[in-house]
């Protein structure tokens, strides 16, 4: 079966997605290969069903996103968002190479977190804000990856802005 365009991929995650409206719609394209659930980059070149294209994207593995269940996909995908609307994803930071990693930073990553607990707490999704303090605290005090903080981190850092936006 052909993987979907990046235009019908945007459609149907707009019903998935909360932070949709929030700045700007940014095309998702599928890739079962990536070792991740989802990450933002730079892309520039043509997509399919959007035409020539030179700006951020989101690239995310289907098969994680669907084992990983609507409500923690949604914490997700309001992250990768966060990434775009702070300006964390920029043209010069990939050149040739949409996979270049080397712009993240635990720093980074907790912002994206801030921003995505917040966001979610705004519009009232408050399960998806608890599955992901869930999912990283489950990851325990271990880095598993030396760009992103240790879940444990992560799952203080989901609760405390959660408490801060009224999750009690």
């Amino acid at each position: 079966m052909k993987p979907p365009s990046a235009a019908v991929v945007l459609v149907l995650l707009s019903t998935l997605s909360p932070t949709k409206a929030f700045s700007q719609r940014v095309p998702e394209i599928p890739n079962p290969n990536l070792q991740d659930v989802a990450m933002a980059t730079w892309y520039s070149g043509f997509l399919p069903g959007v035409g020539p294209y030179n700006g951020p994207v989101i690239v995310y593995n289907p098969i994680v996103v669907d084992r990983a269940g609507p409500v923690l996909a949604a914490f997700f995908y309001a992250h990768e968002y966060c990434h775009v609307q702070l300006d964390h994803i920029r043209q010069e930071m990939f050149g040739t190479n949409m996979f270049n990693r080397s712009w993240v930073s635990q720093r980074l990553e907790l912002q994206a977190d801030t921003c995505a607990t917040r966001d979610l707490m705004r519009r009232g999704n408050r399960n998806a804000v608890r599955a992901a303090a869930d999912y990283f605290f489950g990851q325990g005090p271990y880095q598993t990856v030396p760009t992103h903080p240790p879940g444990q981190v992560r799952a203080n850092n989901i609760v405390a802005t959660a408490q801060r936006s009224g999750l009690r």
